[in-house]
């Protein structure tokens, strides 16, 4: 059966594996479906964007590169149950899980939070932290849109968006995956300064770099507070 592709994909081994993969000919394992534009699909541990490539982890250890151009798109699998066996991490059990889910409950956004809870994961960020600034930004609302023209869930502006290669700013998963990983890459450049890093994200980093520090402005300031406290409200408890 793997004769269908031959003859189409010679040379280094690194094109012989991208023609199995897109052949549908590699083995599948839980964790992200990656969709080609040939209609094949493949499951894999996880995915990453890195210099113009699609980064492909397999559960057994493997890499695979492929080009961005023959992904349509990358979906997450479903969670495994929060009660089975390794089945989330350390936030989703105890008092501050509970608070998140029961914030995310109230605001009739339970679908949302799985997808929230993998972008955290993925991107090394607190799942109570993620969504404070979710909240923030759009109050859940995939399809919000700002005066300034930012999008989504994570309200990213269009550069931003094509920074970290979101192609569809209004679907959740992209959005949150590329805003986690904005506001990662904002925590690691301001040494886990969580309120400049959030100040960045608002205002934006050249604002961080012309006030060499938090910018005198009301949104930016009073937007920092409401993220802040709202996270440290999931930590602590509260109101």
């Amino acid at each position: 059966m793997i004769r269908r592709c031959r003859g189409q994909w010679r040379g280094a081994p690194a094109l012989a594996v991208l023609a199995l993969l897109l052949c549908g000919w590699l083995p599948a394992f839980a964790g992200d479906t990656v969709v080609f534009r040939n209609g094949r699909r493949m499951r894999v541990e996880s995915t990453e964007m890195l210099e113009g490539l699609y980064v492909l982890r397999l559960k057994n250890g493997g890499v695979i590169r492929v080009p961005t151009d023959t992904v349509e798109r990358i979906v997450p699998d479903p969670e495994p149950e929060p009660d089975r066996p390794g089945a989330a991490g350390a936030e989703a059990h105890g008092e501050t899980g509970d608070r998140v889910a029961a914030f995310i409950a109230s605001r009739r956004a339970g679908d949302l939070h799985p997808l929230i809870s993998r972008a955290a994961r993925r991107h090394g960020l607190e799942e109570a932290l993620l969504v404070a600034v979710v909240s923030a930004e759009s109050a859940f609302d995939p399809a919000a849109v700002s005066p300034k023209g930012a999008m989504g869930l994570m309200q990213l502006m269009p550069d931003t968006a094509e920074r970290f290669g979101v192609e569809r700013p209004f679907d959740p998963w992209e959005n949150l995956d590329g805003g986690a990983a904005f506001l990662r890459q904002l925590l690691d450049r301001y040494g886990g300064d969580l309120k400049l890093a959030l100040a960045a994200y608002n205002a934006g980093e050249g604002r961080i770099r012309d006030y060499q520090g938090m910018p005198p402005f009301s949104e930016t300031v009073n937007y920092v507070s409401r993220v802040t406290g709202l996270y440290r409200s999931f930590l602590e408890g509260g109101n």
